[in-house]
């Protein structure tokens, strides 16, 4: 179904700007109202919404968005394509930053560091997958997973690209919940699904 790409795109960025403005919540109101948030709310914005006007587009038409260069100007915007996404997920360690600078003392400790650690590897994995991504075109044919259309077969770094974009969700909700119950080993506990979840994504990557 050529609307497959449009609904998982469009659920990836509004997770992706949820997220965002759940973790400006966590800054001081007069820090909310800055400068910095703004540009990065604005970079999300308008790379999100080219992102999935683009991909929405061409699925109208009946035509690929990605790995789409037959002529000059489906190249270009392909191209555009790749900046956009390095542009939206480098609002994540620009946020993470903000975070750093402008603590919230109220929150866990293993909470905030894994925050901040995610928003880096949503942007250090996330992109860096993206871009690889972006010049190897996934296999095609063969058994694959339901809705999502990843190949089984192996070869297929979008199950990589998906962790490494959702390290700003997973890390800090399981860092939350082991500060809620297990306060000693937040921290711990924390570094322990850090490096694990690093080792899933190295090992989607091979």
């Amino acid at each position: 179904n050529v609307w497959l790409k449009p609904m998982k795109f469009a659920l990836s960025i509004e997770l992706l700007a949820l997220t965002t403005a759940w973790y400006v919540g966590h800054l001081p109101a007069e820090q909310r109202a800055s400068r910095a948030i703004d540009w990065i709310v604005g970079l999300l914005i308008g790379a999100g919404s080219f992102e999935l006007a683009y991909i929405t587009v061409q699925a109208a038409l009946g035509q690929g968005s990605h790995y789409n260069v037959g002529d000059a100007l489906h190249g270009s915007l392909y191209a555009l394509m790749g900046i956009g996404a390095i542009v939206l997920t480098a609002t994540q360690p620009l946020l993470a930053w903000q975070l750093y600078r402008h603590p919230d003392p109220s929150l866990p400790v293993a909470y905030r560091c894994a925050v901040l650690i995610g928003l880096v590897l949503t942007f250090v994995l996330g992109a860096g997958s993206g871009g690889l991504l972006s010049s190897l075109q996934p296999p095609s044919g063969g058994a694959a997973l339901p809705l999502l259309g990843w190949s089984l077969g192996g070869g297929d770094l979008r199950p990589a690209h998906f962790v490494g974009i959702h390290a700003e969700q997973v890390l800090p909700v399981m860092a939350f919940v082991t500060a809620t119950f297990h306060v000693r080993r937040a921290q711990t506990v924390m570094w322990a699904t850090t490096v694990a979840y690093s080792a899933l994504f190295a090992g989607l990557m091979t």
